[in-house]
């Protein structure tokens, strides 16, 4: 499993709407079709989440928001560790100091999707969210 697949299921476990297709009626890929005069449901599988019989719920992209959540629901010792600036910036807090050091990494706000981050971006974050949630 690659380090983007890693931190992605972690982000998805602490924010699970991520996946799902939408639909109101749609359980886990359960469809009702129709509902008979005696209460009766049949089932089918959901138009959008079952492909030839596979259950595979879409995914939307995960965004900043997500990844916050995730900071979050992991380890409240690590969020509170940084600082996430209003441009993407990322800023480790030094306990030593009392200030915010550099820039640790840099979110691509304007390409707001973790699978289009760079590679030191992904690395930070598997370390911070993969890590110390294991």
């Amino acid at each position: 499993m690659t380090k983007l697949q890693e931190l992605k299921k972690v982000i998805i476990k602490a924010n699970p709407e991520i996946v799902g297709c939408g639909d109101k009626n749609c359980q886990n890929g359960h469809y009702p079709y129709q509902v008979s005069e005696d209460g009766a449901v049949d089932w089918g599988g959901c138009p959008v989440c079952v492909k030839n019989g596979i259950y595979l719920p879409p995914e939307r992209e995960i965004r900043l928001a997500d990844v916050l959540i995730a900071l979050k629901e992991c380890n409240h010792k690590i969020s509170d560790r940084f600082l996430v600036e209003s441009n993407g910036e990322f800023h480790y807090f030094d306990k030593m100091t009392g200030h915010f050091a550099e820039t640790v990494i840099n979110w691509n706000l304007k390409n707001n999707d973790l699978n289009n981050q760079s590679k030191p971006t992904i690395d930070f974050l598997h370390k911070l969210l993969c890590k110390n949630n294991s």
